[in-house]
C-alpha cells in the first residue's frame, strides 16, 4: 500500500475543506413605490455582504414618480461586537446618486416626532457615495437612508452593506478602579469632541458628554473594576442616547436604534487626543497625574474605540512580576509595587502626608501604607 502523500495535496485538502469568505448577494430591487417620504419608507434587512436596488432619478416627492427620492428603514443584522459598517451605493451607469442617514430631532432633552440630515455621502471619500456607521454591542441596528438621483441617474443603483470588526486603541496600563477625570481639553488640540464610556462586557453606556467644557468634552465616572471602552467622534456625532443632563445643550440628534454611533461629516484628519487621570496605584482617586492617549480619528464619519481595563487597588502585575493587573493580588504584585518604592519609580508615589490621595513627590511609609490598604481591600 502506497502512504506517501504529497504536500501539494494536502494543501489542496485543506484549502477545500476550510470555509470560504460570504459572498456578495444581492437580494434585488427594494424600492417599493410609494417610499418618497419618511412615513413610507421601503422596509429592507440586510446582513453582511448582501446588497438591494433601486431606481431614482431626482429628488421630487411626488408618489411613485420615477424621479421620486427613495426612502429606506434598513435592519443591519448578524452584527458582533464594536464593527464599523458601511453602504456602499453604486450602479453600473452613471454615477450621481446621493445617500444620507437621518437622525431624529432632540429638543430640551427629548425626542421630537421630526427628522433631519446628519451624514450625508461625499464624492470625495474612499469609497466614494459610502454612508458609516458603527454597531457597539448589538446584533443588529436600524437606520433611516434616503437616496436621490439625477437626471442622468436612469441606471438602477446598488446599496451594499459592508462590515469589519473594529481596531481599537490600547489605553495606559495601571487604572485602578475609584473616581475618573477623563478629558479632551487641556491638550495641543482644539477640536470639538463627543465621548462615550460604555461597559466593554455588557456595552451599556457608562457616561457621555459633549461641549463640557466646550468644545471639549469631559466625562467623571467612578469605575470599577472591569473592562471598559471609550469612543471619541468630532463634532456632529450622533448616537442612540440622548444629550447628559450635565451638558450645557440639551439640543441635537439621535437615533433611535440601540448600539447607533456615527460620525456627522468628512473632515479628516482630525486631532482626537485625550487625557485620563485617576486610577493611580494607590487607590484609584481623581488626582494626580493626566496620562495622555494620542487618538487620530479613523477617516471621514470616524470614531475611535479605546480600551480600557480597570483593575482592584494593589492589583498591578501578573505573573512573573509582569507590570500590569491581571484581576488577582498575589506576591507578584507586591513584588512589582516594592521595586517600584525603592528604585524611586514615580509608580510608586501615590499618596502624601498623611495618607492623602495626592501624590507628593516623595517615596515614605505614607505611600507603603496606601498601597497595601489597597492591596488587602476588598473590590
Amino acid at each position: 500500500m502506497n502512504t506517501h502523500v504529497s504536500l501539494a495535496k494536502l494543501a489542496s485538502a485543506a484549502v477545500a475543506l476550510s470555509p470560504l469568505p460570504a459572498l456578495a448577494q444581492n437580494l434585488g430591487s427594494k424600492d417599493v413605490e410609494p417610499n418618497e417620504t419618511i412615513a413610507s419608507a421601503s422596509p429592507v434587512t440586510l446582513t453582511p455582504n448582501q446588497s438591494f436596488e433601486g431606481t431614482s432619478t431626482g429628488s421630487s416627492t411626488q408618489s411613485g414618480a420615477g424621479a421620486s427620492m427613495d426612502f429606506f428603514r434598513i435592519t443591519a443584522s448578524g452584527l458582533t461586537g464594536i464593527r464599523r459598517n458601511r453602504l456602499l451605493i453604486t450602479t453600473t451607469g452613471t454615477a450621481g446618486h446621493t445617500g444620507a442617514i437621518f437622525a431624529q430631532t432632540v429638543t430640551n432633552g427629548v425626542a421630537v416626532d421630526a427628522w433631519e440630515i446628519f451624514q450625508q455621502t461625499s464624492i470625495n471619500t474612499t469609497p466614494a457615495r459610502m454612508l458609516q456607521f458603527y454597531s457597539v454591542g448589538v446584533p443588529s441596528v436600524e437606520l433611516l437612508v434616503r437616496i436621490t438621483g439625477t437626471a442622468q441617474t436612469f441606471t438602477p443603483y446598488r446599496v451594499q452593506l459592508v462590515s469589519e470588526a473594529v481596531t481599537r486603541i490600547t489605553g495606559p496600563v495601571g487604572l485602578i478602579a475609584g473616581e475618573f477625570s477623563i478629558t479632551t481639553s487641556g491638550l495641543s488640540h482644539t477640536t470639538d469632541t463627543e465621548m462615550v464610556l460604555f461597559n466593554a462586557t455588557t456595552f451599556a453606556p457608562i457616561a457621555w458628554n459633549d461641549n463640557n467644557p466646550a468644545p471639549f468634552s469631559t466625562l467623571t465616572p467612578t469605575l470599577a473594576a472591569g473592562d471598559y471602552v471609550l469612543a471619541i467622534g468630532s463634532w456632529n456625532t450622533v448616537s442612540y442616547l440622548l444629550p447628559a443632563p450635565t451638558e450645557p445643550s440639551q439640543n441635537g440628534q439621535m437615533v433611535p436604534s440601540a448600539g447607533f454611533i456615527a460620525g456627522g461629516n468628512t473632515q479628516t484628519p482630525v486631532d482626537l487626543s485625550v487625557r485620563i487621570r485617576g486610577g493611580n496605584n494607590g487607590g484609584g482617586v481623581n488626582t494626580g497625574t493626566y496620562t495622555s492617549i494620542p487618538v487620530t480619528r479613523p477617516g471621514p464619519y470616524g470614531v475611535a474605540f479605546i480600551d480600557l481595563k480597570v483593575r482592584c487597588p494593589g492589583d498591578i502585575a501578573g505573573p512573573g512580576q509582569r507590570v500590569g493587573g491581571d484581576g488577582s493580588k498575589t506576591a507578584d504584585d507586591l513584588i512589582v509595587y516594592l521595586n517600584w518604592f525603592f528604585a524611586r519609580n514615580a509608580l510608586a508615589d501615590v499618596a502624601g502626608p498623611g495618607q492623602s490621595s495626592t501624590p507628593d513627590g516623595q517615596f515614605t511609609a505614607d505611600d507603603l501604607i496606601v498601597f497595601l490598604s489597597g492591596f488587602f481591600a476588598q473590590c
